[in-house]
């Protein structure tokens, strides 16, 4: 499925005496207000989220001159003292669409929506020169971009699973908040390209590298931009690997493209799904998965063993996004997904390997197995477990197949010597040993003092690297925190099992070091 470049799900509600503003978003990378990366590019398209912001719903306006009002609703927009009016898309009663003038100057001011002389409330507005949304496939500001290769048919222009790019093909990325076009001064009407990476800090990188650009600048269409980039020849190839846009300090949503070193047909050894399980998967609305992971959790001088397992009915693009882990050589920004419902498995799910006797993990009243074991459950050179759940439950029934081989572990090198994480800066992680059975994987996670926001990164690399630099774009997307974490997992290959309900299921096993860093 590819979505258009501007999209929007029209729904009723009720009209309210005054508009109520509550959020605003890159119409693109949906990029949430109190992280590091947020703010709204000049001349770029975005959102407002709210209540009672226009007294009906309009089709998305395709007809030239684009207007500042539409059934009654306009945007006015104050910074620094300069007022300007963005030029509207579409208007809803929960959501507007518009195109934030390039006149409008950088900084923190206030926009107001007035619904036919009922005004709102003054709502913050944080305006940059440059803050790239990049559009992917299925519209979320997350998993694949939605992105043209040149070198394909003209009947099919965009990479997939079969299609891949390879190193040197040119590809486009379409999406808002390149940043201000003084060339395109009347932001109403179609545009002339331009080319303004000269004129704006752009740096694009794919699996972690940086790529060369030929164009960022503006499309024909108002506030649509898009971005022509060359593949790298030294990314290391996979289907989800990272591509990113970097402003400055401002960093794009994370997003993956797929790439094969050589032919059309990419793949991972690390990723739980492969390709041709994506496609009969992809082509259901509903996707029930079962994942169970056993692992050894280190942190602060105590071990802890422990079994979790979930079984759960994801809706397609919920599955879309949580599926995506990162190609070897590339990370991830990991969004939030709301949790679908637990699907029911029975009561218990019994744990045999060595080391210990059997244990018993119960369900939980939210649906989850999860429970401790043994501080010796997994032996320090690894073993071998197996998973079942008797006849199994209304929903999934016996497990068939499902087992882990964990080896002996990474020995992460330089843990001792990381203490303090900045942010501007790469970080690198170094590890010794380990096994052709799993791979490394390094996560990060920060919360904001006060609360207002959080972020969680992944990081993916074969244990024959030795060492892997977490990119500055990764880290600039994390909140500034004193208490952040920072893991590196022996994670084996993903084991896949079967059992009835279930479209896809799968063993994983970890052994993790974790400690507290400060992200500065």
């Amino acid at each position: 499925m590819r979505c258009f470049p501007l999209y929007f799900l029209a729904a009723a509600a009720p009209v309210l005496a005054q508009p109520v503003i509550a959020q605003l978003q890159n119409n693109y990378s949906y990029t949430l207000p109190g992280l590091p990366n947020y703010g709204i590019a000049e001349g770029c398209i975005f959102i407002v989220k709210g209540a009672g912001l226009a007294s009906g719903s309009t089709p998305l306006q395709t007809s030239y001159p684009l207007p500042t009002t539409l059934l009654g609703t306009s945007v006015s927009v104050t910074v620094n003292g300069v007022t300007t009016i963005p030029i509207l898309y579409y208007v809803l009663p929960t959501q507007i669409a518009a195109i934030l003038p390039s006149a409008t100057p950088v900084g923190t001011g206030t926009i107001t929506v007035t619904n036919n002389g009922q005004s709102s409330a003054a709502a913050p507005i944080q305006v940059v020169r440059s803050n790239f949304g990049i559009l992917t496939d299925y519209g979320t500001g997350s998993g694949f971009a939605a992105a043209f290769d040149a070198a394909f048919p003209a009947a099919s222009p965009y990479l997939g699973l079969a299609s891949s790019a390879n190193p040197g093909d040119v590809l486009t990325l379409w999406g808002s908040g390149v940043g201000p076009d003084p060339g395109n001064p009347d932001e109403t009407v179609p545009q002339t390209p331009n080319n303004l990476q000269n004129s704006v800090p752009i740096e694009v990188d794919i699996g972690g590298v940086p790529a060369t650009i030929l164009y960022a600048g503006r499309s024909i269409y108002p506030g649509l931009d898009q971005i022509n980039v060359t593949v790298p020849s030294n990314v290391s190839p996979g289907c989800h690997v990272s591509l990113v846009v970097r402003s400055g300090t401002y960093v794009s949503n994370f997003t993956t493209i797929e790439v094969a070193q050589s032919g059309r047909a990419c793949s991972d050894v690390n990723v739980a799904y492969t390709p041709s399980q994506l496609d009969v998967l992809t082509a259901k609305s509903t996707i029930n998965v079962g994942v169970v992971g056993i692992g050894r959790a280190m942190a602060g001088g105590k071990i802890t063993n422990g079994v979790d397992a979930s079984f759960i009915s994801y809706p397609l693009e919920e599955f879309l996004t949580q599926a995506q882990s990162p190609s070897y050589g590339s990370c991830l920004i990991v969004p939030d997904v709301p949790t679908p419902p637990y699907l029911n498995a029975g009561t218990a799910l019994r744990v045999t390997g060595p080391g210990a006797v059997p244990g018993t993990i119960s369900r939980d009243a939210a649906g989850i197995y999860e429970g401790g074991l043994a501080t010796d459950f997994i032996p320090a050179s690894g073993g071998s477990f197996t998973f079942s759940n008797g006849s199994g439950g209304p929903d999934v029934g016996a497990l068939s197949g499902a087992s882990i081989a964990i080896p002996a572990p990474v020995t992460w090198t330089n843990m001792n010597s990381i203490s303090t994480v900045t942010r501007s800066q790469g970080l690198s992680v170094t590890w010794s040993g380990g096994s052709s059975s799993i791979y490394v994987r390094i996560t990060g996670s920060s919360s904001a003092a006060d609360g207002s926001s959080s972020a969680n990164f992944e990081c993916s690399a074969p244990v024959g690297a030795g060492q892997f630099t977490i990119p500055a774009s990764i880290l600039l997307s994390m909140p500034p925190s004193s208490d952040g974490q920072l893991t590196v997992y022996s994670y084996t290959l993903p084991s896949s099992f079967t059992a009835p309900g279930l479209d896809a299921a799968f063993v994983v096993g970890e052994i993790n070091p974790a400690i507290t860093v400060s992200y500065r």
